[in-house]
């Protein structure tokens, strides 16, 4: 039988790495293109709270939040998570 304690903090730490993955990837983004994270809230419509503390890692990421800043990005998904991986 599992343990349910275990798998959990094992998804925690996934989920962890994930959050810095996607906040490397945004911060990497953001000062390519020399905006800020008050202007990119104004492309993404994604708080500028919310990006702060993705570009951190301490915010669990919302798939439409991720969508809508590589969308202000002028990309497709696929190619943001390239671009993560190239930031990681």
């Amino acid at each position: 039988m599992k343990d349910v304690d275990a798998d959990s903090q094992d998804l925690d730490q996934k989920l962890q790495v994930a959050n810095n993955f996607f906040g490397r990837g945004i911060k990497f983004l953001r000062k390519k293109h020399n905006i800020t994270q008050q202007e990119l809230e104004w492309y993404s419509g994604v708080q500028q709270n919310v990006i702060s503390m993705m570009e951190s890692g301490k915010a669990n990421f919302k798939m439409e939040h991720v969508v809508r800043i590589a969308a202000a990005f002028n990309m497709n998904i696929v190619t943001f998570f390239d671009v993560c991986l190239v930031a990681s």
